[in-house]
C-alpha cells in the first residue's frame, strides 16, 4: 500500500471515528473543538488523496484512449491492404 492510500485509509478511519463519537455522544464539549479541527485536516487530506487519484485516472484514460486510437487506424489500414 502506498504512503498516500496508507495516509488515506488513516485519516478516513479518524473521521469515521469522531463521526461515531459525535452520532453516540461520546464527545466532552471540551474535547469538541480541537476533535473538530483533526477532522478538518483528516478531510483535506483525503481530499488532497482523491484529487491526486482522480487526476491519475484521467491521464491513464487519456493513455488509453489514445492507444486505442493508434490500434484502430493500425488495424483499418491493415484492412485497406485487403480490399
Amino acid at each position: 500500500m502506498s504512503e498516500k492510500s496508507a495516509n488515506f485509509e488513516e485519516n478516513y478511519k479518524q473521521l469515521e471515528k469522531l463521526s461515531s463519537e459525535l452520532q453516540e455522544n461520546k464527545l466532552s464539549i471540551d474535547e469538541l473543538v480541537p476533535r473538530m479541527k483533526q477532522a478538518v485536516v483528516a478531510i483535506k487530506a483525503c481530499k488532497e488523496v482523491l484529487k491526486d487519484t482522480k487526476l491519475q485516472l484521467k491521464q491513464i484514460s487519456e493513455e488509453f484512449e489514445v492507444g486505442e486510437g493508434k490500434e484502430r487506424e493500425g488495424v483499418v489500414k491493415a484492412w485497406g491492404n485487403y480490399s
